[in-house]
């Protein structure tokens, strides 16, 4: 699963580009689409979330705490976090489909900036990390565990789908302004031929207390 970001991201799994266009472009709520993602394609489908984020040298290597696990109950979700970069593609790389991936170019969870987390749907017929990740709603709770010691509790905010194209201009990769989370997988309709869902689903959450 693949996914691109305006800061030099892409996950392989859900492909798909996008253009660099201005960041802190507000990306308009709507509702997701729980269909995409309750079916799982063919197996062999590749599913890959697509970004695009700045040149990979100007990307800055970040602090510690780094996140190990996951947990979001309202979905069933408890995954071991691994850090990731970037492929030779441009597109933010993803692990095995049980796991989340911590997009290491950019801040921890819980400092200042946008952290993401991005995870598969699904993989070659299997159910991903995040394949009910569509389902959340404001109000649920993800937490998240550092190689420290410490866990961040965040609180759901939003469920987005955004088109891939426009990924990189939602604001999800920016590493400065408040602190929040950004979690990420494919969504909307899968093109058989392209053999990739055509959206991704994004749920952001903000720090507890």
């Amino acid at each position: 699963m693949a996914v691109a970001v305006a800061a030099l991201v892409g996950t392989s799994g859900c492909s798909g580009q996008g253009g660099a266009a201005p960041r802190n472009e507000v990306v308009e709520s709507v509702e997701p689409t729980v269909g995409a993602t309750s079916t799982i394609p063919d197996a062999g489908s590749t599913v890959s979330i697509g970004t695009q984020p700045a040149l990979v040298d100007e990307l800055p290597t970040v602090t510690t705490p780094t996140p190990t696990s996951l947990v979001i109950e309202d979905i069933d979700v408890a995954a071991a976090v691994t850090p990731v970069g970037v492929e030779d593609d441009g597109d933010m790389e993803v692990p095995a489909a049980d796991r989340a991936g911590w997009y290491r170019f950019g801040p921890s969870p819980g400092a200042a900036g946008s952290a993401v987390l991005a995870a598969h749907v699904d993989d070659d017929g299997r159910e991903g990390a995040f394949f009910r990740l569509g389902e959340l709603r404001p109000g649920a709770t993800v937490v998240v565990g550092h190689d420290d010691g410490s866990t961040q509790r965040f609180e759901v905010t939003e469920t987005l789908q955004v088109a891939k194209a426009d990924l990189a201009s939602s604001g999800v990769f920016d590493r400065a302004g408040p602190a929040r989370l950004a979690l990420i997988t494919c969504g909307g309709d899968f093109d058989r031929e392209a053999r990739s869902y055509r959206d991704n689903v994004v749920v952001l959450a903000v720090p507890e207390g």
